[in-house]
Formats: C-alpha cells, sequence, structure tokens
C-alpha cells in the first residue's frame, strides 16, 4: 500500500493494467517529500479559491492532471489521505471494475460505506446499489470525468463542496453506485 499525507487533500491513482502511482498536493513541500519516500511522483499545483471552491477546485485540477500524465488510462481510484484502506482495497476495484465498464447505469464505485459496521458489513460477497456518491475511495471512470463532470465543475467564484455537487440529481443523472 502507498500513502501520503496532506494537510488538504490528496489523489492517489492507480491504473488497473499498468501501475502507476501518483500524488496531487497543494500543500507545502513536506507532503511531497513524503510521498518521494514513497516512491510517489508529487505534483503541486497553486490552490485556487477559497473556502470549500479551494478544495473543489483542487479535485478538479488533480482528476483533470491524472487523465492527461495517463492518457490512456480508462479509470482512476480517488483515495483521500485520511482513509485507512482494507488489506483488500486495490483487489476489490480489479474485481468491480469491470462492472463500471459494462453497465451505464452505474456512477463510480467506492469502497467506502458510511453504514460499514460489523453486524451490517460481514459478507464479503455482497455488494450494496445505492443512489449517492460515498468517496473517500472510490473509482472513477475517465469518460465520465471527461466529457460529463469537467465541463460542468464549479468555478472557483462557486462555493460548492465537490461531493455535494456531485451527489445533485442533475449531475449523477440518477446512475448508481456500488459499495461494500
Amino acid at each position: 500500500p502507498v500513502c501520503c499525507t496532506s494537510s488538504t487533500v490528496s489523489f492517489y491513482y492507480i491504473s488497473i493494467s499498468e501501475r502507476h502511482f501518483s500524488c496531487f498536493l497543494f500543500s507545502p513541500q513536506e507532503p511531497a517529500d513524503v510521498a518521494r519516500v514513497f516512491g510517489l511522483r508529487p505534483v503541486l499545483h497553486t490552490p485556487i479559491g477559497d473556502k470549500n471552491a479551494r478544495i473543489s477546485q483542487h479535485y478538479k485540477a488533480s482528476l483533470a492532471g491524472i487523465f492527461s500524465l495517463y492518457p490512456s488510462s480508462e479509470f482512476a481510484i480517488i483515495l483521500e489521505e485520511d482513509l485507512d484502506v482494507a488489506p483488500d482495497f486495490f483487489s476489490y476495484f480489479s474485481q468491480t471494475v469491470h462492472l463500471l465498464r459494462e453497465d451505464p447505469t452505474l456512477y463510480c464505485i467506492s469502497a467506502w460505506n458510511d453504514q460499514g459496521y460489523e453486524h451490517s458489513c460481514n459478507d464479503a460477497s455482497l455488494l450494496y446499489r445505492v443512489e449517492t456518491m460515498p468517496g473517500l475511495g472510490w473509482l472513477l471512470k475517465r469518460s465520465l470525468f471527461k466529457n460529463e463532470l469537467e465541463p460542468r465543475w464549479p468555478s472557483p467564484d462557486k462555493h460548492w463542496d465537490w461531493d455535494m455537487w456531485m451527489r445533485t440529481g442533475a449531475i449523477r443523472k440518477g446512475r448508481c453506485v456500488f459499495f461494500p
């Protein structure tokens, strides 16, 4: 597993067919140094906007950067820096990526379950299909970002929470999310 911390949000990218790891930061030098220790390629960018718009613009720049750095990659895994991942994190996405590729009614695949308690998540073979976007650790299809999300992403003067914007009906368009 790869780890990089930041005082804000960091992104990790892994291609299912090839192993690429990058870390997108808008923090000082220290997180970039930590990224290098773990063999990640840090990409620093200048923050745009303020308050929640700043985080939203960081997500947009990071997602655009991932798909620009790896133009042949069909998917990206977005992992927030404060998420502890299970040992089967990457295996989970390897086993479910075909669902996102084949099912146009899916929005993304998440590894996060807000209700993930022992009594409700003890069947490793079960997936929930929900009408929301849990975030935190999730698999995004390039075509969704490039064709739908990136062109409509809120501008820096809009104080949207990026995840709340992605949950709106006009953006989600009735598509569902799988999570464990």
